[in-house]
């Protein structure tokens, strides 16, 4: 882990690190995720959700967003239909969380899951609807002699206030092993900025590379797999990107930043 330019935390995993919390844990407090019992068919989740107001429902609207972007299509479709099932949502508000649903429906859940699906909710800047920060591309290319140059473009909503140190941004690196399995790596990672000072506030994007050094030797070296990368503000995912694919649905990035890894 490294802080790299501005006070903006650059965290970079590898076997050992403790991850954070998982959703479930992240959302104890309303059991969210529990199966059979998510947190807006009880009487205990209504009471919560009348108490913090329409606010509250529209963070979880782009929870749910936030969960179909990372690959997490069921659980956000059961998530829009217990907003849906609310009483006393504004219209405006019902009608969004339903032109959702459809847009999920539509897309054949039994299809698998896709995060280009998620870039279908991207306005005309390239940002999830109520994030303050997003992804807008990312680029990978071979480096010396077995590692990865992963570039990744960034920016800010235009006119949006932004306190650099509350920024933090996570990068997983996943290998495979000789039986098959998908382990995040070993390797050394460093991070830097290309151009920098990094200007968040002037809607320009900002520009960062994730050197990768490869697998480390051994009798029967792993293989470079794939990466995961989530761009958090105050401890909340703004966006996320994988590839493969499937690394967002193994090992979906949380939600929520709870505690610093160690």
């Amino acid at each position: 882990m490294a802080t790299i330019g501005f006070f903006i935390l650059i965290e970079v995993f590898a076997a050992g690190w403790k991850l954070a919390p998982d959703l479930a844990n992240t959302f104890s407090d309303w059991k969210m995720l529990k199966k059979e019992s998510p947190i807006f068919s009880t009487t205990k989740g209504s009471s919560l959700l009348a108490q913090e107001g329409n606010d509250t429902a529209k963070l979880a609207l782009h929870r749910a967003i936030m969960m179909q972007t990372s690959g997490q299509t069921a659980k956000a479709l059961t998530l829009l239909k217990n907003l849906q099932s609310l009483p006393h949502l504004p219209a405006d508000l019902r009608a969004e969380i339903q032109n959702h649903i459809n847009t999920l429906l539509a897309d054949n859940l039994s299809k698998p899951a896709d995060l280009s699906a998620g870039l279908k909710n991207r306005g005309d800047i390239g940002l999830q609807p109520g994030s303050t920060l997003g992804i807008i591309e990312c680029k990978l290319r071979d480096g010396k002699p077995t590692g990865r140059i992963l570039r990744v473009a960034m920016k800010a909503r235009p006119g949006s206030s932004v306190d650099v140190q509350n920024i933090k941004i996570h990068v997983y690196f996943y290998e495979k092993t000789s039986d098959g399995e998908i382990v995040l790596t070993d390797a050394a990672i460093r991070s830097e900025w290309l151009t920098p000072p990094v200007e968040w506030g002037n809607g320009n994007p900002q520009i960062l590379d994730v050197l990768y050094s490869g697998p480390l030797a051994s009798a029967n070296p792993n293989t470079f797999f794939g990466y995961v990368i989530g761009i958090y503000y105050n401890g909340e995912l703004q966006d996320t990107r994988a590839v493969p694919v499937k690394l967002a649905r193994d090992f979906p990035p949380p939600l929520f930043l709870t505690a610093q890894p160690k």
